[in-house]
């Protein structure tokens, strides 16, 4: 008898797990496919993506790559150390595979100057360096790193005869990875304009009724959504992102 209903308990768990797994494999309706990269086309490693809809995470390999679950309209988040955090939303598609390429741009953060003094040995000393501390603050030079060798003269006139030798120029000399490097910086940077034109504070009033500078600001930081996303949306998807990303906005404290 106990043989029995130990059979039966079993035959249950396995039923109800088997059941558990299809109910969670029909859940999601779309598998995100993805490849994380900064502006120069370098892959990021560990970077961290985040479905902020259904709590669910992952990371990204030594490739960039990754794989996350998602439904219509579910909101990713993608950040890594170093960079800015993006806002990827789940387009309302037919497609149950999707394969995108996200670029994270580097989040720069300037310290300000700081000198090490060795510590004074008796109490007098240390009074008298304290006295003697200036309070003044000084502008640190900024120093770009810019290469003059990086900056290349066109020719004004004549014609380029491409050959073995310029083709092997164009892809191993320094100059020409530093202009191809600032060709995609141009080209990021000019998409990235044209998506504020969209996704303008205007629009996140409309949408939100969110009024002062700091509340858009805020929200706007939060929900920094991919420049292509942006631009190559419909209204509504655009629409329906911004609501859903304001609906997990005011959830968290700022």
């Amino acid at each position: 008898m106990i043989n029995q209903v130990i059979h039966i308990l079993a035959v249950i768990t396995i039923l109800l797990g088997i059941h558990k797994s299809l109910q969670s494999q029909s859940f999601y309706t779309t598998e995100l496919q993805g490849v994380v990269k900064t502006i120069n086309g370098n892959s990021i490693t560990e970077a961290h993506i985040i479905n902020l809809s259904s709590r669910m995470g992952t990371i990204s390999n030594h490739e960039g790559a990754f794989e996350i679950l998602a439904n219509k309209t579910d909101i990713i988040q993608i950040s890594a150390i170093g960079f800015k955090t993006l806002i990827y939303v789940i387009p309302i598609t037919e497609q149950v595979k999707l394969v995108k390429y996200f670029t994270l741009s580097v989040d720069t953060i300037n310290l300000a100057e700081t000198t090490i003094y060795p510590f004074p040995q008796t109490l007098e000393a240390l009074k008298q360096e304290f006295l003697e501390l200036s309070m003044e603050k000084e502008n640190p030079e900024i120093n770009l790193h810019l290469d003059e060798a990086g900056i290349i003269a066109l020719p004004q006139t004549g014609a380029i005869i491409n050959g073995p030798f310029t083709a092997i120029y164009e892809k191993f000399s320094r100059s020409a990875k530093l202009r191809r490097k600032y060709e995609a910086l141009m080209d990021y940077e000019y998409r990235r304009q044209l998506a504020a034109k969209i996704y303008n504070a205007d629009l996140v009033t409309k949408l939100t009724g969110l009024k002062t500078e700091q509340e858009i600001a805020e929200f706007m930081k939060y929900c920094e959504f991919e420049p292509d996303f942006v631009l190559n949306s419909i209204s509504y998807d655009l629409y329906m992102a911004i609501q859903n990303c304001y609906a997990l906005f005011v959830t968290v404290e700022h």
